[in-house]
């Protein structure tokens, strides 16, 4: 009956620091979630082949939930979303469209990844975000996520024509061919950033090479293509204040077919 007491305590005294590491843990923790449900008529529109489907209603709704655990040097992140997986970034689902009232929805792991940074290098292992500097999703949607490794360095100077500098480069694999690296369809980044000391302007030349990418995605491919894309970018905004900005881009294949 003695040890009774001493018991209790020794919990109590155990149980103080436990509470405070998942405080700890909870307070480095950041979650976002998005859901979404509509009515949708489709009326008049065509089928892959061009010809007419039926017209048609349809009830339908998505989810991307995720979480990322972020310390003073690393992150570890991930993110889920509904949908087909054979569709990179449709994460729609139509209520009652093979599903069946008793059956299991399609959720798939949109983002898994390892970031570290220090000392103005980063690096980040896995599928994550779109890692170069861009003003709009014309060349790459916000909601796909490139799989490989990236590497970014960052440089300040003492000039106020341009202040930061910002170098990242990544390989990123597309599929693989379950041979050498250089066989698989992949895509290869190089991106230089210079900004000024109040980000009021913006200069982001880049360099993106794509290897063996199937003439049609998702299979049902007959040949292979090469990309070797240059793009100058450029965003101004000196009316920070009242968000106005002029964007402009330009983007040119420098392969000959």
């Amino acid at each position: 009956m003695q040890l009774l007491p001493t018991f209790f305590f020794l919990m109590l005294f155990f149980s103080i620091p436990m509470f405070g590491q998942i405080d700890s843990v909870k307070s480095k923790l950041a979650y976002n979630l998005d859901y979404r449900f509509r009515a949708e008529e489709d009326w008049n529109s065509k089928k892959s082949d061009g010809t007419l489907r039926e017209n048609r209603s349809r009830l339908r709704y998505m989810l991307r939930a995720g979480a990322t655990y972020e310390n003073k040097e690393y992150s570890i992140g991930l993110s889920l979303r509904t949908g087909s997986l054979n569709k990179q970034q449709d994460p729609q689902l139509t209520l009652g469209n093979g599903f069946k009232e008793f059956g299991t929805l399609p959720i798939g792991l949109e983002k898994v990844f390892f970031e570290f940074n220090k000392n103005k290098y980063r690096f980040w292992l896995g599928k994550n975000t779109y890692p170069f500097e861009k003003n709009n999703e014309l060349f790459w949607s916000d909601n796909v996520f490139p799989e490989g490794v990236m590497f970014e360095k960052k440089i300040v100077l003492q000039s106020n024509l341009f202040h930061k500098i910002k170098i990242a480069t990544g390989h990123f694999i597309l599929a693989s061919n379950d041979a050498s690296f250089f066989k698989d369809a992949y895509f290869q980044g190089l991106q230089t950033s210079f900004a000024n000391k109040k980000n009021s302007v913006k200069l982001f030349p880049s360099l993106y090479v794509f290897r063996n990418i199937p003439n049609i995605p998702d299979g049902n491919h007959s040949y292979l293509l090469n990309y070797t894309i240059f793009h100058f970018g450029t965003k101004l905004n000196f009316l920070k204040n009242k968000s106005l900005s002029f964007e402009f881009d330009y983007y040119q294949n420098m392969e000959d077919y």
